[in-house]
């Protein structure tokens, strides 16, 4: 998840697209300056951390089950509490839904919530005829 967000951030920041949106002929607009060439960091900073922020939970509690696992020995089945399976679940839940949370709102026609927070807009580009 690292890898991507920087690949985005640095393909954002620079370009104001990605290979993805450059092949649909997408670019990222600033809402406050139209005619600008890629974001500037600050923006293209916030977008990511939006962007990835509903993965979050379900990172660390995976990695939190990770660990815990690792430093037993391997056996059948583990046992956790009901507390750590709930927590898992909720994460796992937060996981999945903040995707289908964005692209709800896109399918809407409403900027996502990466968008908002940045200033951000995505529109197709336009050419002068």
């Amino acid at each position: 998840m690292l890898v991507l967000a920087t690949y985005l951030l640095v393909m954002e920041g620079a370009f104001s697209r990605s290979l993805g949106k450059g092949v649909l002929a997408l670019f990222i607009h600033d809402e406050l300056d139209w005619h600008r060439e890629g974001l500037a960091l600050q923006k293209a900073v916030r977008r990511q951390v939006m962007k990835f922020l509903g993965y979050l939970p379900a990172t660390l509690v995976g990695a939190f089950f990770a660990f815990q696992t690792w430093k037993t020995v391997p056996a059948p089945l583990l046992d956790y509490s009901r507390l750590e399976i709930v927590i898992a679940f909720t994460a796992s839940a937060l996981a999945f839904f903040w995707p289908c949370w964005i692209a709800l709102t896109i399918a809407l026609g409403n900027e996502p919530i990466h968008d908002r927070v940045a200033g951000t807009t995505v529109r197709v580009l336009e050419t002068d005829q």
